[in-house]
């Protein structure tokens, strides 16, 4: 959504920047006249654009939006009290149930749903809302150590297990939603989208486990990953995403190929493949990532929000799709398969930033803001600017699909979420090892980190504490003839471990710098039926064709050639970054 200019916001990568950005949508984003709920979609195919409310915006958003808050906070350093508050009000006030579950509230204005296209349902939990409810409250535990989190999250699970049917060694849940006091026949078949109502919620049990020990939490996450894992119904031997019944296209009870569900199932089975040391969902879960890749993903990091809906063409991209796909090569690496990399921060640098809103003089300002009532109101092109789109085209933010010219809110905090998930993971480190897994401006406590890419082939990583042995990833274009590195000035021999150069030891206050020359390429893909040429210099598009026509991406060309990379605040330096093996 960014418009062609001298040097491009999307060139040199200001990861800060962008998060802060997404911050503020955050805030303008909610429907503060009415008890700042979230609202799931910005409609702007006509004069004025509007917001409007649906059953996601009491679970689902309000628990991601207070996530990417917290998550950044944490990394930016900017603090926003009053909103987090708010945000916080509305979450904990759906835990209205002796169950322990996120229950959808009561309103004094009901409204009819757009998405299901059915009256909105109070006191009802979605088996998906807890997932994200779930991801929420342990991305505060980690950050607070709040013991609130452990009685909310060790209620939520065992409020779950009474609403799920359990079968031999596996469990799945009968309805998508439930009301206080269900309980559910034993002989009930599972309802068709186990995938986005139940397996969603596997990565976030494994990872409470994982932080408290939660034994109950591991049982129930094997038991969803079984579910699917047991025979083919949802993935192939080779890993495709098994057809269901299709109904008439762009309706969801029963679609097949829902990539944001998908692709977050499959996180969770290579979380729990790897802790549990689960190898038949290991072995899935990279199968259908990899099949989707193959088939599916541009590598700008484009892919379709559904597969068997409409054709490829006509697919927007979803942001929340983005964020899975980055949590799928997370995982991969972190199960010893560090070429994931590569494709993530492909993904990072193109893809993600390209569908963040810094522009939005589409959407005018509204001759008045009066609004009727609660299900939707008039908006200015403020109220979403630092959002993510939710249906981008390859080469322009509005996609070739009926809701092209619309922003679905829950892809804002999602877009947050993967560029903090890069953040954190590009840098790792223990006692002896730092680790640079992808070329971004990083400062730590142990670290910082510089690249110059696209602009130069160079890397810097200055010593904060005496590094006994320093590794470097460079992309799998990279000409390994042509590497040089240096420390302090003087040359080092160019060691590869894999995909990593082995620098060795740095002390404290010197500067290691590999140079490597930067690719220029031109690839031509398919999405559908429709070529694009994109010119990369690195891992970076500069341009592409044909362009886009409404609100074209990868406009970055020309940029400027003295462009210089940012300056990341000094509050990053206290952070300690990830650990790793």
């Amino acid at each position: 959504m960014n418009k062609s200019c001298a040097n491009h916001p999307s060139i040199m990568i200001d990861l800060h920047d962008r998060v802060k950005l997404g911050m503020r949508f955050l805030d303008h984003s909610l429907d503060h006249a009415y008890g700042g709920y979230p609202n799931f979609l910005a409609d702007f195919r006509q004069t004025p654009a509007y917001h409007i409310h649906d059953f996601a915006d009491f679970g689902d958003l309000t628990a991601r939006y207070w996530e990417a808050l917290l998550l950044g906070q944490h990394m930016t350093g900017l603090k926003q009290p009053d909103l987090q508050a708010k945000l916080e009000a509305n979450f904990f006030s759906y835990f209205s149930h002796p169950d322990g579950l996120s229950y959808r509230p009561v309103l004094a204005e009901p409204f009819f749903s757009q998405m299901a296209h059915r009256p909105y349902e109070p006191n009802v939990a979605e088996g998906f809302d807890q997932s994200r409810v779930m991801a929420a409250l342990i991305t505060w535990y980690q950050l607070t150590r709040d013991g609130q989190a452990v009685s909310r999250f060790n209620r939520l699970v065992a409020g779950l297990r009474t609403k799920g049917v359990v079968k031999d060694d596996y469990l799945y849940f009968a309805q998508p939603t439930f009301r206080s006091g269900y309980t559910p026949n034993p002989d009930d078949p599972p309802y068709p989208q186990q995938l986005y109502f139940a397996q969603t919620m596997i990565k976030p049990l494994v990872q409470w486990f994982e932080l408290t020990g939660h034994e109950e939490a591991l049982h129930t996450a094997g038991q969803l990953a079984r579910f699917v894992t047991r025979d083919d119904g949802y993935f192939g031997q080779d890993g495709s995403f098994r057809s269901l019944q299709v109904k008439a296209p762009g309706s969801w009870d029963l679609i097949n190929g829902h990539t944001h569900s998908r692709l977050g199932a499959v996180a969770g089975l290579l979380r729990y493949g790897r802790v549990a040391g689960d190898k038949a969902s290991m072995v899935l879960g990279r199968r259908a990532f990899d099949w989707f890749h193959r088939n599916y993903c541009l590598a700008c990091g484009w892919c379709p929000e559904f597969i068997g809906r409409y054709e490829i063409e006509k697919e927007g991209c979803e942001t929340c799709a983005l964020m899975d796909f980055m949590d799928c090569c997370i995982e991969l690496a972190a199960a010893g398969y560090p070429e994931y990399w590569n494709p993530a921060e492909r993904l990072l640098r193109n893809q993600l930033l390209e569908q963040q809103v810094t522009d939005a003089s589409i959407i005018p300002e509204p001759s008045t803001r009066e609004r009727a009532g609660f299900a939707k109101y008039p908006i200015g092109g403020d109220n979403v600017l630092g959002g993510f789109g939710g249906w981008c085209g390859v080469n322009d933010f509005i996609g070739n699909n009926l809701t092209g010219r619309c922003m679905m809110h829950c892809c804002g905090p999602s877009g947050i979420k993967a560029m903090v998930l890069a953040w954190q993971y590009a840098l790792q480190a223990n006692a002896k090892v730092v680790r640079v897994n992808m070329l971004i401006p990083r400062r730590s406590a142990v670290a910082d980190v510089q690249s110059y890419d696209p602009m130069d082939g160079r890397v810097e990583v200055t010593a904060r504490r005496p590094i006994e042995r320093l590794e470097v990833r460079l992309p799998d274009w990279v000409d390994r003839a042509q590497v040089v590195a240096t420390v302090a000035n003087g040359p080092r021999p160019v060691v590869w471990q894999g995909v990593y150069v082995l620098v060795g030891a740095v002390g404290p206050g010197e500067t290691a710098v590999i140079r490597y020359p930067l690719r220029h390429v031109t690839l031509i893909e398919h999405a559908g039926r429709i070529e694009y040429q994109t010119r990369w210099i690195g891992d970076t598009v500069t341009a592409i064709s044909p362009p886009g026509r409404d609100m074209p991406l990868y406009a970055r060309e020309p940029f400027s050639a003295d462009a210089q990379p940012p300056q990341i605040p000094d509050y990053a330096a206290g952070i300690q970054p990830e650990p790793c093996e």
